[in-house]
């Protein structure tokens, strides 16, 4: 019952999923790597993981004196994130389960944490995009736009902080009309 003729699609963006790409820790991190080996001042402190930007539904992870790396990611899992921690290449790789902007993801410091256990678990994307303002790109190369920045250039250019896509939905235009989706 589909009308004859002619119309015209345009793909504005596809959706997508959130993603996460840790940074790079120590040779010796392994999935079975406690995190109180690691900082032993971690213990007590809690990752606060929300789906969807609603706060109300924030799950926590806290560190206690045996939580491994691998436990992390079944607690990561556990709050509704696809996540795994590669050995070889020692980073968390960590994404939503669903496409669109309403499926999106943040992780951070719990609000009553005082440590930066984000940074030792090589998951603080925030810190990689306010040391992204204070250098500029060249070559794929960071440099600081002034002397004071050098340790923000050194840390992008090191590979050591995450980096994080944010989710979207899709967008396209038919015959003239928006239509937006979260999937595809």
């Amino acid at each position: 019952t589909a009308v004859n003729g002619v119309q015209t699609l345009k793909i504005d963006k596809l959706a997508k999923s959130g993603y996460l790409t840790g940074g790079e820790l120590a040779e010796d991190v392994t999935s079975s790597k406690k995190i109180s080996e690691m900082n032993p001042d971690l213990v007590g402190e809690k990752l606060k993981i929300t789906i969807g930007g609603n706060d109300a539904d924030a799950k926590f992870i806290e560190i206690k004196a045996d939580t491994t790396i691998g436990d992390v990611v079944s607690e990561l899992k556990n709050a509704g994130l696809n996540a795994n921690f590669d050995e070889k290449s020692k980073r968390f790789f960590i994404s939503s389960k669903k496409t669109g902007a309403a499926e999106d993801f943040s992780i951070s410091n719990a609000d009553d944490s005082t440590k930066d256990l984000l940074g030792a678990l090589g998951l603080d994307y925030n810190a990689t995009r306010a040391d992204e303002e204070l250098c500029e790109k060249r070559d794929g190369i960071y440099y600081a736009l002034d002397t004071a920045n050098q340790a923000a250039a050194d840390r992008l250019n090191a590979g050591k902080g995450a980096t994080k896509i944010d989710g979207q939905d899709a967008e396209i235009i038919l015959n003239g009309a928006k239509f937006k989706s979260s999937d595809n």
